[in-house]
């Protein structure tokens, strides 16, 4: 009878961690079971998180999933399918996304530091606030997304398809964006020393994040492709608006029929090979953009430098030996 009343106990046991909890596989095989709830949810923090769907794991099915303030750290969930889930409050830092969709997926005030989305789908409503610092988006093709008060700081967007994305107030400080499809993006972002190497921004627009400056100090773009790209913002004139480009590299970029370039503030540099076809310093495309009127410094090729600087260096030289003979 005791054994059992054993049997009966430990059996319900089972039954009931398995109606209110599930586990999550980890990118190193480990499973954590169960999931464990942060924040704002009725287990409260430190507790078996109330999801009771499927186990997480890769190539899982979590359409419409509930797992706010869930604790995710590292698990691995390539090829997963997260439409319309809500990880709200969630910890998914280092997590394995390569390749899942995240379409319509909820992820406000998420940490996603260290997440790898390469190849993944993202797009539609996704919330706000959430981190993505050190991300790596290689490829990631964007579908139709917003990115409202998002934190791409340090995030490697290299290669990544974000034609037409509508980054509205974004922070990307060190970000990379090397090689990736920019073009037709409307781009209110503060985004010092952000790497645009190489990126296509044709037709894209650098807008005003409300009362803070969009800004590119420091960021690089050499090589960059702005063709029919707007630094023109709509925010009313008594605003101290524009681009802030101080120290902006814009080296053999093409900025063929960009307007609004004499509305930027600070001093970019650029070379003999940045293209200023049809360049325009006004919105209305009446002004011819003069980047020395503007104040852009323009940066010696290499070897007028090399020359330059031989030639100093043999000036001092002989200045030195000047000095030496006895008087």
């Amino acid at each position: 009878m005791r054994n059992f009343v054993l049997a009966l106990i430990s059996a319900v046991s089972v039954a009931s961690s398995s109606a209110f909890g599930a586990s999550y596989q980890q990118i190193d095989g480990t499973i954590v079971d169960p999931i464990q709830a942060l924040c704002c949810v009725p287990s409260g923090t430190g507790s078996i998180h109330p999801y009771s769907g499927v186990d997480l794991a890769p190539g899982v099915d979590l359409r419409d999933a509930g797992l706010v303030a869930a604790d995710l750290r590292s698990a691995d969930l390539e090829g997963a399918d997260l439409r319309r889930a809500d990880f709200t409050l969630s910890d998914l830092t280092d997590v394995n996304l390569v390749g899942a969709d995240l379409r319509d997926t909820n992820l406000t005030v998420a940490a996603l530091n260290g997440v790898d989305l390469t190849g993944a789908t993202l797009g539609g409503y996704m919330g706000y606030g959430w981190s993505m610092g050190g991300a790596n988006l290689n490829h990631v093709v964007w579908v139709d997304s917003g990115a409202d008060e998002a934190q791409f700081w340090g995030a490697d967007l290299s290669s990544a398809d974000l034609r037409n994305w509508t980054a509205t107030e974004v922070y990307a400080q060190f970000a990379r964006f090397v090689d990736a499809n920019l073009d037709g993006a409307y781009l209110a972002l503060v985004a010092p020393n952000a790497d645009f190497r190489g990126a296509s921004l044709r037709g894209a627009r650098f807008e005003r994040i409300d009362d803070t400056q969009t800004s590119l100090n420091g960021a690089s773009l050499f090589g960059a492709d702005l063709t029919g790209g707007s630094f023109s913002t709509t925010y009313p004139s008594w605003l101290s608006v524009g681009v802030t480009v101080e120290g902006a590299d814009f080296s053999q970029a093409v900025l063929r029929d960009v307007v609004g370039l004499g509305t930027t503030i600070g001093a970019a540099t650029y070379d003999a090979g940045t293209d200023f076809t049809n360049a325009w310093a006004d919105a209305d495309a009446t002004i011819p953009f003069d980047p020395v009127t503007a104040g852009w410094v323009l940066v010696p090729e290499p070897s007028s430098a090399f020359l330059l600087g031989l030639g100093l260096a043999g000036l001092a030289a002989r200045r030195h030996q000047g000095s030496m003979r006895p008087r």
